[in-house]
């Protein structure tokens, strides 16, 4: 597998295919936080397993205190469905 397509948890640190991680985005040109981004999207991404243990984890971790409560809602809301 080729390593442009894999891409790190930022909780549990286990290293997945991009397509089965969520990807958090801070676009470059506003600064705003992108939850799922489409891939045509620049800026720094982090990315989270589709799970609710790396989520706890991470905020634990304070890996994601760059984002508001909503968006954690929001990130709740896709793990879960």
């Amino acid at each position: 597998m080729p390593s442009s397509i894999l891409r790190k948890c930022c909780a549990c640190g286990k290293i997945i295919n991009r397509t089965e991680l969520i990807r958090i985005l801070t676009d470059h040109k506003t600064g705003k936080i992108v939850i799922k981004p489409d891939n045509k999207q620049f800026g720094r991404s982090q990315y989270l397993c589709k799970s609710e243990e790396c989520l706890k984890l991470a905020l634990k971790k304070k890996r994601l205190k760059h984002l508001s409560d909503k968006e954690i809602e929001v990130l709740k809301n896709i793990i879960v469905n």
